[in-house]
């Protein structure tokens, strides 16, 4: 006997939503739960670690990041790389990151980064709010 259309559908969707739920919530990393955060410390300082950190991750050496008050705000934007095509203007938007807390460790999470990233512990934040 063959199983109906309908059945398989729901095994699909059963095998699927079960793999879901068992997988690791930060991609398999050893992030904690993350709240927005924001910066303790020098700003300039705190904006090269974070530059370099996300060119690494990113590799673009030539990331950019835009203008944002890291005391006050727990998203960064990114600028997008320029157009090869019409230097000094570009169609692409800016992605956006977000500076993010816990426990004694900063991170930064969504946009462009496929799981949370663990910045360096020299750099100091505390969650938003």
């Amino acid at each position: 006997m063959t199983p109906s259309p309908l059945r398989l559908c729901l095994l699909f969707v059963l095998a699927v939503g079960s793999a879901a739920c068992a997988a690791s919530p930060a991609g398999g990393t050893d992030a904690p739960l993350l709240t927005p955060a924001l910066l303790i410390g020098d700003e300039d300082d705190a904006r090269a670690v974070i530059r370099q950190t996300l060119a690494e991750a990113l590799a673009r050496p030539s990331l950019a990041l835009g203008p944002t008050e890291l005391h006050r705000s727990s998203l960064i934007p990114l600028l997008p790389p320029p157009s090869a095509n019409a230097p000094g203007k570009s169609l692409a938007r800016p992605q956006t990151v977000t500076l993010a807390h816990s426990e004694a460790q900063c991170w930064l999470t969504g946009g462009p980064l496929p799981r949370p990233l663990r910045l360096p512990p020299l750099l100091r934040c505390r969650a938003e709010g």
